[in-house]
């Protein structure tokens, strides 16, 4: 017993198993720094798209020649436009590093397969979290699938969401009477996105029980429920909760639509029930600011993105932020400090700094700043 306390005291690892967690925090590295740099094959490079697409199409049973290259039709069709990493960096391109950014918060590993989780805080999106599964395999670690928290499914079962509803008759188990559902799903989405609130609820109604118990078309029906009351908003987020308690899915959903509300202490209370479910994400604080400045209290917003600079000083969409209330309390000192770590980074190009200060010109006319920038690179 006393070895092998010893053995942990002195951060021992097998050599194998250290080697893996070494090439884990490679890839998952390769992942932040390519999205945050717009290579969206950063993750679609590394993604294994035949059993991401095996698993969406299990369902369907081609009968004859001609239904099985309809369904390789289908398959090619989803390889050739599936991009998730695309997306990603596609909602980062565009804006200032200090606006969005895509960062690692755990790995951890259930029965044996490896997971790496990662958030994505952008200033115009809002947050989003992928759980992506992995593998590893003789070349390194792959992605098999991940699971989206602002769907609440895994992008496999989205994939085949969307295939089942343009494969033909027969081919699909949702064939005879469940195909009535399935368009039912699609017309839910053309109404929502339309407007028409009580016209997706009436789609949402007239579906089978087995389709309510879907977790994205339980979110479908939430996004529409909260356009028209607070009462029936909530009606569906109680059915939610008691169809998937604990999903790590309801607490982002309930932060949005309670800031809809403008209930802040649900608000808040949503945030920490999050932040927990992820195993802590420090960029949360964001959140917490944000909410704080709602309420009018700037101490507290201060709070929060100080420490969250200091517990991920990587995380660059809060220097703004820092640097607005040294603007306020005229702390040139704390604004220089700041400043000086962002020179530091090998990324950081005197340009992105001049963007950054154009916003604050209270600072950039002081004497202070005016000799560190003399003396920045």
């Amino acid at each position: 017993m006393r070895i092998c306390l010893a053995l942990l005291l002195l951060g021992w690892f097998p050599a194998a198993a250290l080697a893996q967690h070494q090439d884990l925090n490679a890839f998952v590295r390769s992942i932040e720094i390519g999205i945050n740099a717009g290579d969206g094959d950063a993750i679609d490079s590394q993604m294994l798209l035949d059993t991401l697409l095996n698993r969406s199409l299990r369902s369907m049973r081609p009968k004859n020649s001609e239904e099985r290259i309809t369904l390789n039709s289908m398959r090619n069709g989803m390889r050739s436009k599936f991009r998730l990493g695309g997306e990603i960096a596609g909602a980062l391109q565009g804006q200032l590093p200090w606006n969005g950014a895509y960062y690692p918060i755990r790995t951890y590993e259930t029965g044996g397969v490896p997971h790496a989780v990662f958030g994505l805080f952008s200033v115009e999106g809002g947050i989003n979290y992928h759980d992506f599964e992995l593998v590893r395999l003789p070349e390194g670690y792959r992605i098999l699938d991940c699971y989206v928290y602002a769907t609440g499914e895994l992008m496999s079962e989205t994939l085949r969401g969307v295939l089942q509803q343009i494969a033909p008759a027969g081919m699909s188990s949702i064939d005879d009477p469940d195909k009535g559902a399935a368009l039912n799903i699609a017309q839910m989405r053309s109404l929502t996105q339309a407007g028409d609130y009580e016209g997706a609820l009436a789609r949402f109604d007239a579906l089978p029980p087995d389709w309510k118990r879907n977790k994205a078309i339980r979110i479908l029906a939430m996004k529409s429920a909260i356009e028209l009351s607070d009462t029936l908003y909530l009606r569906h987020m109680q059915e939610y909760e008691q169809m998937f308690p604990g999903d790590p899915s309801l607490p982002l959903i309930q932060i949005d639509q309670f800031l809809y509300m403008e209930q802040y202490a649900q608000v808040n209370a949503s945030i920490d029930t999050l932040d927990a479910r992820l195993g802590g994400d420090p960029a949360l604080d964001m959140m917490r600011g944000f909410i704080s400045i709602i309420e009018g209290d700037r101490e507290r917003s201060y709070g929060y993105f100080r420490r969250l600079q200091q517990v991920r000083p990587d995380f660059l969409p809060v220097y703004p932020m820092l640097l607005n209330q040294c603007e306020l309390d005229l702390d040139v000192q704390t604004a220089v400090s700041l400043l000086t770590q962002l020179n530091q980074r090998p990324d950081m190009g005197r340009d992105a700094l001049e963007d950054l200060m154009a916003s604050f010109p209270v600072l950039a006319e002081t004497p202070e700043y005016e000799a560190w920038y003399q003396k920045a690179r």
